[in-house]
């Protein structure tokens, strides 16, 4: 929710037409997806869910930093270069909930499967929710860590 609130910005600065945003926002919704097929059947296979949870992450934080970065220091990437971190941040990012609510089931196990992944799911839902307003909040904060008028040396 919160990566889908933002993109569109992260997309504009790319100079991305108006008519292609709708567009990228579907590739996105459609990484997503397709990231939580494939590595979710990699866990299947594997049992790795918790490897698998942090690469995800990993993955996930490098994407978002970079464009994070990008928009820190005004640089200006590619219209190309931020579709391609966007697809790839959802096809890693997409697979985080649906692996650990199966976690979820399997740990607590014999508890029903659709209460334990039902709470998870609205337990995720209302976090990313409340998230949107206070980063909306945090986008307008300017901090600076080094102030230009410090001493060097």
């Amino acid at each position: 929710n919160v990566i889908s609130a933002f993109a569109a910005e992260a997309l504009q600065r790319a100079e991305c037409p108006p008519a292609e945003l709708a567009v990228v926002g579907a590739a996105f919704q459609v990484a997503i997806v397709l990231g939580g097929v494939l590595v979710g059947g990699y866990v299947d296979e594997t049992r790795t869910f918790k490897r698998t949870t942090l690469v995800c992450l990993m993955v996930a934080t490098a994407c978002v930093t970079s464009l994070g970065l990008a928009e820190g220091f005004d640089q200006h990437f590619p219209n190309f270069v931020v579709v391609g971190v966007l697809l790839l941040l959802g096809g890693f990012i997409g697979p985080v909930q649906p692996i650990n609510a199966e976690l979820a089931v399997e740990v607590a196990y014999p508890a029903d499967e659709n209460a334990i992944e039902a709470t998870q799911q609205l337990s995720g839902n209302l976090a990313s929710a409340l998230l949107v307003p206070l980063y909306q909040f945090l986008a307008g904060v300017d901090v600076t860590f080094v102030p230009s008028d410090a001493p060097h040396g």
